[in-house]
C-alpha cells in the first residue's frame, strides 16, 4: 500500500468552489472509478486557500491507471472546464507519494 498526499493551492477566493467541486463532481467519479480517498483536510492554524487530500493506492501502476482514467472520464472532461469559467481554482497541485512505516497504523 502507498498514499498519495496532495496539496491544491486555490486561487484566492476558489476554496469554497473546490470543496462543491469534489462534493458534486470529482467524488462521485472517484467513487466509481474504485479511487479511495482517506481524508481532506484544510490547516487549522492558519487562514489559507489550501486544501490537502490522501488517496490510498495498491501501487503506483494503479495510482497511474486509475489517474488516468480519470482524467479522460467523459463527465470530467465535460465538468470541469463549466466549474473554471471565471478562471483556474487550482494555482498549484502538490503530490508526493508515502509508504508507512511498520509501526503505522496505516500498514499494508
Amino acid at each position: 500500500m502507498i498514499v498519495e498526499l496532495r496539496t491544491y493551492t486555490c486561487t484566492p477566493g476558489c476554496l469554497p468552489a473546490v470543496h462543491d467541486r469534489f462534493i458534486n463532481d470529482v467524488l462521485p467519479i472517484w467513487h466509481e472509478l474504485g479511487i479511495e480517498s482517506i481524508g481532506f483536510f484544510t490547516p487549522a492554524d492558519e487562514a489559507s486557500e489550501s486544501l490537502t487530500y490522501l488517496l490510498r493506492w495498491h501501487s503506483k501502476a494503479e495510482q497511474e491507471e486509475k489517474w488516468q482514467r480519470f482524467l479522460v472520464d467523459p463527465r470530467w472532461v465535460a465538468r470541469r472546464p463549466l466549474t473554471e469559467l471565471n478562471g483556474p481554482l487550482v494555482q498549484t497541485v502538490v503530490s508526493r507519494f508515502l509508504q508507512p512505516t511498520t509501526y503505522s497504523m496505516m500498514r499494508a
